[in-house]
């Protein structure tokens, strides 16, 4: 074993030792640890200001900056106000003051209820405060087992094993919950049965003799059935791939365990959900973990986390695994993840913008992934329509709404639908309240709105305001990279993309591959082909071209032939046609042509024929 490695570990040991018999203290690592599991929330995704308030807050705070926490401040510095601000004029710090305390509730109220640790920030000031909700096993449980006696790969398993008995526990008070529901459901079918026709008709219906039919979606009651992918290793090196290979098994070995959940057999099996991700080392020189659920057939992933750790694989390798996959495992035992299915915008809820939050953020997602399946794109827009109608005032529903219609303007080759759905997201963009016009949502309109009107200049000054540290936005900054990389301005493009890579915690696929095209394009052959590791394009389709370009071009034609023939066996129309892909995803320009060359030198494309479906019909335009 290694030195260093042992003497980290006795220091562990005796650390926990000592916290075991006494109160435990917050450490910095616990409080970012905490702060970036809230910003990567689904309560946080869709409201950046909030995120940039409560990061300021929080690491001002941790370092020891208590008195810079003033409203002048926090709006100059976070929330992107001119020094000249007033706050006697302009109450933005107390309304996005309360809306954070709002959310935080929202937070550990759902995904996070289980956070050991919890961020609030009193009413009356504006600097937070640390509580220790429960003392987690890590820290009140661990004496009680023989630390020093455990091997790396066991310690690495504790926290997995306090979450499996976490929910274990849960499933136990569901199960009691079920029976009870059963015994009062049963008393009050007796009782109707003696007040009241009705009640003996609901007899006759379950005990069979009722001559009417009901149909049940059993998919609504399973359990999540759960298949994980070998996680990529972003790197060649070697503390890379053997910690990407022990991240996947152990994700499934807690697959394997889980109590409300079941293994899938395959990824194509009915209502599996994948869980997929790469390791990779960021820019700090720690290393993160992308994590995300899919569903069959979806081009939404269903959970998508970033998880960056304190640590590097190449210095405390099983001290970094650990905590990515602890914080792997949570996202897996979500609520959102364990509790049945019945869709997340389905009709069967009655809509309201708390419970519509889901259309809103997945409408987010296309907008800056700039693809989803037209079945995707007809019952985002159904839902954000019942909302805009219901709650008019509901200024994210219109923004999303606005986005979907820019996003079709700018896909769509027919001249006239283009300026229809222009129009119609002009006519939603009118009833926006001045102070969304505020948030990065509404940038991201601005930004589309000028792509689709074909206003370059406009979109390029955009695309240079949000490399502001105050106005910064990574769907925006996509669009101004992917301009500068047809325009072939390949350096100034891995700039603006590699800026979003540190400060964004959560990024569609579409990222990295404009990041993994501008390499390619450049030269960087390595530094494509590693970034191209991290694409699913199972749901995202693009993501089967630039594989194949980022691996011919490191040479690995073993694997392009793989690539190339699972491509043309899971999407023929796409091994048929790329340049359709292509034209709709970056435009029809002298780059994208260049990239069609390559991929017919490479025999995709080649021999295609045949009718289009309804996703690639603009392509025959």
């Amino acid at each position: 074993m290694n030195q260093s490695n042992s003497t980290a570990d006795i220091d562990e040991v005796t650390q926990k030792n000592a916290l075991a018999d006494a109160p435990a203290e917050i450490s910095e690592q616990e409080v970012q640890a905490a702060l970036e599991r809230i910003l990567g929330s689904a309560e946080f995704n869709s409201v950046s200001q909030l995120r940039q308030f409560l990061r300021f807050i929080v690491e001002a705070k941790l370092n020891g900056e208590a008195h810079l926490i003033k409203g002048y401040t926090i709006a100059t510095t976070a929330l992107g106000r001119p020094s000249s601000f007033n706050p006697t004029n302009d109450p933005i710090v107390r309304v996005e003051a309360s809306r954070l305390r709002k959310r935080l509730e929202e937070y550990y109220n759902g995904s996070g209820e289980d956070d050991p640790l919890q961020i609030v920030m009193p009413v009356g000031t504006y600097e937070p405060k640390f509580i220790r909700r429960f003392v987690s096993d890590e820290l009140g449980g661990s004496s009680s087992r023989d630390s020093s006696s455990r091997g790396k790969q066991g310690r690495s398993g504790d926290g997995i094993e306090y979450l499996l008995r976490k929910q274990q526990r849960l499933h136990r008070q569901r199960t009691m919950l079920a029976i009870g529901l059963s015994v009062l459901v049963v008393a009050t079918i007796g009782l109707l049965s003696v007040l009241s026709q009705p009640g003996q008709a609901l007899i006759d219906y379950i005990s069979g003799e009722s001559q009417e039919t009901i149909t049940f979606t059993p998919g609504a009651i399973s359990l999540p059935q759960f298949f994980v992918q070998d996680i990529a290793a972003g790197s060649d090196r070697t503390e890379m791939v053997e910690s990407a290979l022990e991240i996947s098994s152990l994700l499934r070995s807690t697959v394997q365990r889980m109590p409300l959940a079941e293994e899938a057999a395959s990824p194509d099996a009915d209502e599996a959900k994948v869980i997929s991700g790469a390791l990779y080392y960021a820019l700090n020189g720690t290393t993160a973990l992308s994590f995300r659920v899919d569903e069959l057939g979806s081009s939404i992933p269903y959970v998508r986390r970033r998880f960056n750790s304190k640590g590097s694989i190449a210095i405390s390798p099983w001290r970094t695994r650990s905590q990515l996959v602890r914080s792997a495992v949570q996202a897996m035992m979500s609520p959102d993840i364990l509790r049945p299915q019945v869709g997340r915008n389905s009709s069967a809820y009655s809509l309201t913008p708390y419970r519509g939050r889901s259309c809103v953020v997945d409408a987010e997602f296309v907008v800056a992934n700039r693809f989803a399946y037209a079945s995707e794109i007809q019952d985002i827009q159904d839902c954000l329509s019942k909302i805009t109608r219901d709650f008019p005032e509901f200024d994210p529903a219109l923004l999303a709404s606005a986005n979907i219609m820019l996003l079709q303007a700018i896909l769509d080759g027919n001249a006239q639908d283009k300026t229809a759905l222009i129009a119609q997201a002009d006519r939603l963009i009118e009833r926006i309240q001045p102070a969304s016009k505020l948030t990065s949502q509404y940038q991201s309109t601005q930004m589309l709105h000028a792509l689709a009107q074909g206003e370059l200049e406009e979109a390029r000054v955009r695309g240079q305001n949000a490399l502001q540290l105050n106005q910064f936005d990574p769907t925006v900054l996509s669009d101004y990279g992917q301009q500068l990389l047809i325009m072939n301005e390949w350096d100034e493009a891995i700039e603006v993309l590699n800026s979003i890579s540190i400060p964004s915690i959560t990024y569609p696929d579409r990222f990295d591959a404009l990041l993994a095209l501008a390499y390619y394009a450049r030269g960087h052959t390595d530094e494509a082909y590693i970034t191209s590791l991290r694409l699913r394009p199972q749901s995202y389709p693009l993501g089967w071209l630039v594989k194949i370009l980022a691996a011919a071009g490191k040479e690995e034609m073993d694997e392009v032939d793989q690539l190339i023939s699972a491509l043309r066996a899971s999407e023929p129309e796409i091994f048929a046609h790329p340049q359709c892909i292509l034209s709709q995803q970056l435009g029809k320009t002298a780059f994208t042509q260049r990239l069609f060359v390559a991929l017919t030198e490479l025999e995709v494309g080649l021999g295609g024929g045949g009718e289009y479906t309804q996703m690639y019909r603009p392509c025959e335009r």
